[in-house]
């Protein structure tokens, strides 16, 4: 396929197909638009769909490796919890086996 075309950019307006259309093309879209001297409305907004576009797809992006570091940190803190809690038990059983046992011995 060749270089982003004014042509192109007005298909991917008119099908919607703007939104599914990938990273590389949506600019080189940015850049064919950018590298006009003068524009008209129509180009500033395609321009700054495109821009809405990318940055959405940015975000969602952060958003799932945001949803995989909490799962992360809720594992190590509930194995942290465990750890904690097991440690605990298992000193409060051994001192109090030896509590037990004195009271028993006497």
């Amino acid at each position: 396929m060749p270089g982003m075309t004014e042509g192109r950019i007005k298909q991917l307006f008119i099908n919607n197909k703007i939104f599914t259309a990938s990273d590389k093309e949506l600019i080189e879209a940015l850049i064919l638009l950018a590298e006009k001297t003068s524009v008209d409305n129509d180009q500033v907004v395609k321009a700054l769909v495109i821009n809405a576009i990318r940055d959405q797809r940015h975000v969602d992006k952060l958003h799932n490796i945001n949803k995989i570091l909490t799962g992360v940190i809720i594992v190590l803190t509930l194995v942290s919890i465990f750890l904690q809690l097991h440690s605990s038990f298992s000193s409060y059983h051994s001192s109090g086996y030896n509590i037990h046992h004195k009271m028993l011995v006497r």
